[in-house]
């Protein structure tokens, strides 16, 4: 399921209409698991599988909880995820345990998690 939902990301900020259900915090009106969940959405199936084959048990419990909530993200809000993930540090062309390290900035360096 999770790769399906990754699949339908794959055209990075192409703008697909989606909203997150959900508690919702932040300037962008996301949680910081919100986030990681529409910014693995928007680098797509190939990017988001390696960074999340990386995650422990916990962290992945986490973002797949929100994967379910995900039915859509805005061109809008697209940008406005993928513009906070470049300014903690995430580029391109990073691997996929540098991209992950950017990830966890969102939580204060420690692993990804619920609250």
């Amino acid at each position: 399921m999770l790769f399906g939902i990754l699949a339908y990301g794959t055209k990075k900020r192409q703008g697909a209409m989606v909203r997150s259900h959900g508690t919702t915090r932040g300037n962008l009106g996301l949680n910081a698991l919100q986030k990681v969940a529409a910014f693995l959405f928007i680098i797509g199936l190939e990017k988001g599988r390696k960074i999340i084959d990386l995650m422990d048990s916990d962290e992945l419990k986490n973002v797949l909880a929100e994967f379910g909530k995900l039915q859509g993200i805005s061109p809008k809000m697209q940008e406005n995820v993928w513009q906070e993930f470049v300014q903690l540090g995430y580029e391109e062309e990073m691997n996929p345990a540098e991209a992950l390290y950017v990830i966890r900035q969102l939580f204060n360096g420690s692993k990804i998690r619920n609250g």
